[in-house]
């Protein structure tokens, strides 16, 4: 069967997007942006705990995936495969969008005391829980369609990694 060949956005639109989040401070913008210039796969983003990054280093552990299944609803699990399990380089730019993500995230945890659940995620739904995957694609495409985007897809942004990548001379 013939793979359907993949357009890689253009890298304007995407940061337009990205930009239109950051700039209404969109609870979600920071995993979007992760996504954007890590290429980690939704589910990856959405697993990470606060455990499995390190800001001084700059790195962050990719170990567990946030997945839906019909019979569970969300579950986490641990990535499918071994090579699944990475270690992933962020840049200075990510280090202080997070930094400043989890400063939010931490006065939010005060303020809703007992109805928090902490799972020690770093991107979890409003209470604490995990986030159903859907909603974030549903926040990327809202961005999208905003933009004129109508058939943007939530996973271009791991093209769009790889296409930034490629442009600064990264080898596939």
């Amino acid at each position: 069967s013939l793979r359907e060949e993949v357009e890689p956005p253009e890298v304007a639109k995407v940061n337009c997007i990205l930009a239109a989040a950051g700039k209404e401070d969109h609870s979600l913008f920071p995993v979007l942006h992760l996504i954007a210039y890590t290429g980690l796969r939704r589910g990856e983003a959405l697993g990470l705990r606060h455990q499995d990054i390190n800001l001084e280093a700059g790195t962050i552990s990719v170990v567990q995936s946030v997945g839906r299944s019909l019979e569970k609803g969300i579950i986490v699990e641990p990535t499918k495969t071994n090579a699944g399990r990475r270690a992933v380089d962020l840049d200075d730019g990510t280090i202080a969008i997070l930094r400043a993500h989890i400063g939010r995230q931490l006065l939010r945890r005060i303020e809703l005391e007992g109805s928090y659940q902490d799972n020690g995620l770093l991107f979890p739904g409003p209470l604490g829980e995990p986030l159903n995957p859907m909603t974030l694609t549903r926040v990327y495409q809202s961005y999208a369609k905003q933009l004129g985007s109508e058939r943007a897809r939530l996973h271009d942004l791991r093209h769009f990694h790889a296409s930034v990548m490629l442009q600064n001379g990264a080898s596939l």
